[in-house]
C-alpha cells in the first residue's frame, strides 16, 4: 500500500514520470521477483511513464528485468555501471 501512496503523492505534485528501483535505495536489497512485482504495481497504479533501474552484478539479471518491465508497461530502463568503475573508459568497456 506504501508503493500506492508514493505514486499518488507524487502524481499530485505534478510530476512528469517516474524512475523507480534506483541504485541508492532499498532496490539492490529486493530479488528480482519482488524487483518485478514492484515494477507491475507502480505501472498498474500510474498512466505516468515509468523508468526502471535494472542495474544488477550480471548482464544476465539486467536484461531479464529490463524485458519483464518493458513487457509490463515500463517506458524503459536505466543501467548504472558498477560503482568500481571510475574512468570513462572503465564504464565505456563495461559496457
Amino acid at each position: 500500500e506504501s508503493l500506492d501512496s508514493m505514486v499518488d503523492f507524487y502524481e499530485g505534485c505534478g510530476v512528469d514520470g517516474m524512475t523507480i528501483l534506483g541504485i541508492m535505495g532499498e532496490a539492490p536489497k529486493l530479488d528480482a521477483g519482488e524487483s518485478l512485482d514492484v515494477v507491475k504495481r507502480i505501472v498498474a497504479r500510474t498512466r505516468l511513464p515509468v523508468i526502471v533501474g535494472v542495474s544488477a552484478p550480471g548482464f544476465a539479471a539486467m536484461r531479464s528485468l529490463a524485458r519483464a518491465s518493458m513487457e509490463v508497461g515500463a517506458q524503459g530502463v536505466m543501467i548504472a555501471p558498477p560503482p568500481a568503475l571510475r574512468t570513462d573508459d572503465q564504464i565505456v568497456t563495461y559496457f
